[in-house]
């Protein structure tokens, strides 16, 4: 496997310790520096870039959301994952319309951060393992959730897909979404259940923000409503799915 390099933009020193803890013992992940000015950071990640950019929305000289964005006018863009303690639905959609890949809350759980961290790559960078990528290609129901609005680099689209494959199979997870749908998706995708459940909240309110689905809902739906909507529906048989240019995703 390539070695992924990890670079933080950020000013809390406590939260930079603890990740360079959390990441020394694995060998495929490399703690490449840190910067706790926005400017000083994208001039370093210029010179030299980086597989994951761990940043905080708030940084001083420029921001998490005006660096997001200079980084997205770049040729290589790293997997940008947002920590914060903003727990708020509006700093993540405008993170994600910025260009953040992931948001995580601090503290942390930093037990799991590795494996966090991979599986971003996995599913937002398919490229950084090349031996991965037929795999990774997105089947026609994934085209067809982009195609719904849902980001395509964003994990919950991706638990999304995994949700509906699953409740083919068996619906009665349906019954229970914290005890049965968003715990088999966290064993199989290796994330906890409150990491899936947000996730796919996330991805609801940018697909809502995008009004594709509009004319389904009078209110925002919730997790439990989109789900049953997308199960009511044929997503692997939905013409516009061939909108959506996959091969630069």
């Amino acid at each position: 496997m390539k070695e992924i390099t990890i670079f933080m933009a950020d000013a809390d020193q406590e939260h930079i310790q603890r990740t360079r803890k959390a990441i020394a013992g694995r060998q495929e992940l490399t703690f490449m520096g840190s910067c706790g000015h926005g400017h000083m950071a994208f001039k370093r990640l210029m010179a030299k870039s980086a597989d994951i950019l761990l940043l905080d929305l708030q940084l001083p000289g420029m921001d998490g959301i005006a660096l997001l964005r200079a980084l997205n006018h770049q040729s290589k863009c790293p997997v940008c994952i947002v920590c914060t303690r903003f727990y708020s639905d509006f700093y993540v959609t405008r993170s994600v319309q910025s260009g953040a890949d992931y948001v995580l809350y601090k503290p942390l759980d930093y037990s799991c951060l590795p494996d966090t961290l991979l599986d971003c790559c996995h599913y937002f960078r398919p490229g950084l393992f090349p031996d991965a990528v037929s795999a990774l290609h997105p089947p026609a129901r994934y085209r067809s959730l982009v195609a719904l609005g849902f980001p395509a680099r964003q994990r919950g689209t991706c638990f999304l897909r995994e949700a509906l494959d699953l409740l083919k199979e068996h619906p009665e997870l349906l019954c229970n979404l914290s005890r049965g749908l968003y715990p088999t998706i966290a064993r199989n995708k290796n994330a906890s259940p409150a990491c899936v459940e947000r996730s796919i909240r996330y991805a609801i309110n940018i697909a809502w923000e995008h009004g594709t689905f509009l004319q389904a809902f009078p209110h925002r739906p919730t997790n439990r409503e989109l789900i049953t909507y997308l199960l009511s529906i044929d997503l692997e048989n939905r013409s516009s799915s061939d909108s959506f240019d996959f091969d630069n995703w």
